[in-house]
């Protein structure tokens, strides 16, 4: 994820990089070709994060602990050697010279010239690293550091493990993050020197950690929590408690969920998280986290869904761009339709982890292995595909518009089937089977195809999504292992179970409640 730098350089020197690092530009108009080249990125580690603001500010990090910086020449070269332990996210000012990655095991690092070279930040503490509960009565050692966020180039945040918010706020942008500079910015000592009435100022339902954050200007942003993907709004720099938000930023938080937003419109936000739950695993929203909805699809039928979500997303200049798994490759210019963009070629199954966007035509994503992908057509939204001709035909007896397939029926009673929902240890076990009868007539060996969807909510509140193939007997089944503290109190649990059709029979749904015996 990068910040957007608020200008293109330009010059010869600048534009000849251009020339030997990435395609020549192209309009932004619909596409009908791959828009990604591949580039070499000098590593085989997988990539965990991107930093893009230039075509001469272009960083990333590994999995092993490397940070990569693009030289003059287009190469990447290695700035920091691995140590083993994985970074998680790297920033920069906005065309400054001060840069931090963070990673686990407490990972700061600093580079004051632009990512040349880096020193690691020692004796950083914050609240309580471990607990059920958000809980800053207690200091502990910088735990896993999931992200690492500028609110002006003079404040930088880091979001951790636990209870573990800590920020560094200078008097210049040149002592942002210098040694003795950060402290504990969750903790709220209430003006007392004793610790047992501390709070935290973000309070999420479990004491998860914080995944991600969004500053709209130094004063005002939203803090993504690991629990249930909870949103927390400051306009004061966290000065006194964080307002939760009605909304969430989607199915199943945990410390590697990303938010991007709008710097000129705050209310536009965007979330992603790579966790086993589709396409509810994203969410976007127009008001500030009041409402949030799934990314909608404007070319669903080029592919499927993968069953793991985007690992990071990103905006600049009106587009925002999100990556996953199998390939996956997400473009947007109105911020709602999402459209697959995917690279091609051997890149078309490949595993992204990181994007970034320097402007709204020029990104870039990064996967496993060290695959490193550019393009200058970021906003560039895919045509649709192109219908055969349609050979002409006698005018048609003028009637009402009928689906001619037969609508199929659920068999969810019977011995084995319906759902059924345990509490053993720590987890709930959601057991959901049934079968898809299908009406007399119809050949049970063609019409046994196709997917089912399940749902499983408390209350209103989503828990999970999850898929299911239909068997050659048409039976389908599932079991889901929900974490006891996600279900809560919860008696009983809302399930839908939707089949989503075929070219023989229509979709039908069913709903059905699971009562959790403990």
């Amino acid at each position: 994820m990068s910040t957007p730098s608020p200008f293109r350089q330009a010059g010869l020197a600048v534009a000849a990089l251009l020339t030997a690092c990435v395609p020549a530009a192209v309009a932004a108009t619909p596409a009908s070709a791959a828009i990604w080249t591949e580039v070499a990125s000098g590593t085989t580690q997988n990539i965990t994060a991107i930093e893009y603001q230039s075509a001469s500010r272009f960083w990333f990090t590994t999995a092993g602990g490397s940070i990569y910086k693009r030289q003059a020449d287009g190469t990447f070269k290695e700035v920091k050697t691995p140590g083993g332990i994985p970074l998680n996210d790297i920033e920069f000012q906005t065309a400054g010279n001060i840069g931090f990655a963070v990673g686990n095991g407490g990972q700061v690092w600093r580079s004051t010239d632009a990512g040349d070279t880096w020193s690691p930040s020692f004796g950083i503490s914050a609240s309580k690293a471990s607990s059920t509960f958000a809980d800053c009565t207690a200091s502990a050692p910088l735990g896993d550091v999931n992200s690492i966020r500028f609110a002006g180039d003079s404040r930088a945040w880091l979001f951790a493990t636990g209870s573990q918010i800590v920020t560094s706020q200078a008097l210049s942008p040149t002592q942002v993050g210098g040694p003795g500079t950060w402290t504990d910015a969750n903790r709220d000592t209430k003006g007392t020197p004793a610790a047992a009435d501390d709070t935290c100022k973000v309070r999420p339902s479990y004491g998860e950690g914080y995944a991600d954050a969004f500053f709209a200007t130094p004063d005002v942003g939203y803090i993504v929590a690991s629990s249930y993907s909870e949103v927390f709004f400051t306009a004061n720099n966290l000065a006194s408690d964080a307002q939760k938000k009605l909304g969430d930023a989607g199915n199943a938080g945990s410390g590697g969920r990303v938010i991007a937003g709008d710097p000129t419109n705050p209310s536009r936000m965007w979330s992603v998280n790579a966790t086993p739950y589709g396409r509810s695993t994203t969410a976007y929203t127009r008001d500030g986290w009041q409402t949030s909805e799934w990314f909608q699809i404007g070319n669903d039928t080029v592919r499927e869904f993968p069953s793991t979500g985007p690992a990071d997303v990103d905006y600049a200049g009106g587009t925002v761009l999100a990556a996953g798994d199998t390939g996956l490759v997400l473009n947007s210019t109105d911020g709602v339709n999402f459209f697959y963009n995917d690279a091609t070629g051997a890149l078309a199954t490949q595993r992204w982890n990181a994007v970034g966007l320097a402007t709204a035509t020029d990104g870039a994503i990064g996967g496993d292995n060290g695959k490193l992908a550019v393009t200058t057509a970021a906003n560039s939204i895919p045509a649709p595909p192109v219908a055969p001709p349609i050979p002409p035909v006698a005018p048609p007896v003028k009637t009402e518009s009928v689906d001619s397939r037969p609508l199929p029926t659920f068999t969810l009673t019977g011995k084995g089937n319906g759902a059924t929902a345990k509490l053993s240890g720590g987890k709930v076990k959601v057991v959901i089977k049934g079968k898809v009868k299908v009406p007399s007539g119809v050949s049970a060996k063609a019409a046994c195809t196709g997917t089912v969807q399940m749902t499983i909510k408390k209350g209103k509140r989503l828990l999970t999504a999850r898929n299911a193939k239909l068997s050659k007997t048409c039976t389908f089944t599932k079991t889901v292992s929900l974490s006891k503290s996600k279900v809560g109190s919860a008696k009983q649990l809302a399930i839908t179970v939707r089949f989503q059709g075929n070219s023989i029979l229509k979709p039908v749904t069913k709903n059905l409640t699971a009562k959790i015996k403990r």
